[in-house]
């Protein structure tokens, strides 16, 4: 009796130490005389990074007059948008995911650390990206408050690149049920220059990502 006590002891840990692996394992067994022996072969098997970016420009809208869009009349204009860039997410396992934002000017634009005012001449240019996690590929809402420098997911945009951690962490996903991460761009700018703006007034906003895998829901 004790002999079988100790076999089904080792039969028990050797289970035990299959399950712990997180990995796919394929258990055989044979018969030896009177002795049964398990074999446990683990094999790791990782989920790989599955994302989609197919829109890497999108136009940045300056409108220092608010006039009206063409085919947005539903909508109020505003000083300073870009189209969203959407990335597609389908990894099978959660995403943590960092960017480095770096904006250029161009011709007499300079970017403005505050809100620019009424009473700026100079042409300047205040300029915020949002990141926000989507099910579908909608544009991305500007905050009620307006920008929040303490809130992980915006970024000041300036002439030099700035590197924010955790701005977003999108969830498990597949190719049938994807989820995305959206950029949005905001801002207003001088709306009555010492000197007229000119098509050579030019600003744009380049991000780059980094992706790290977490365990669904740690």
């Amino acid at each position: 009796m004790k002999h079988k006590k100790f076999a089904s002891m080792v039969f028990a840990l050797v289970m035990a130490l299959t399950l712990a692996v997180p990995a796919f394992a394929a258990i055989g067994g044979n018969i030896e005389g009177n002795k049964a022996v398990f074999q446990a072969t683990a094999t790791m098997k990782l989920p790989t990074i599955n994302v989609d970016i197919t829109k890497t420009q999108s136009p940045i809208l300056l409108n220092p007059l608010k006039l009206g869009v063409p085919n947005e009349d539903e909508k109020t204009p505003a000083e300073i948008e870009g189209s969203p860039i959407h990335v597609k997410n389908m990894t099978l396992t959660d995403l943590v995911v960092s960017a480095a934002v770096t904006g250029s000017v161009a011709g007499a634009v300079t970017f403005s650390s505050t809100p620019v005012t009424d009473t700026t001449t100079a042409k300047k240019a205040f300029v915020y990206g949002v990141f926000a996690v989507q099910d579908s590929p909608d544009p991305v809402d500007p905050p009620d408050s307006g920008y929040d420098e303490n809130a992980a997911n915006q970024v000041r945009v300036r002439a030099s690149t700035v590197n924010r951690k955790n701005v977003a962490r999108l969830p498990a996903a597949s190719t049938s049920e994807p989820n995305y991460l959206s950029f949005g761009v905001f801002g207003n700018c001088t709306s009555s220059p010492r000197y007229a703006w000119t098509a050579d007034d030019t600003l744009s906003v380049a991000v780059a990502y980094s992706f790290r895998m977490r365990p669904i829901g740690s």
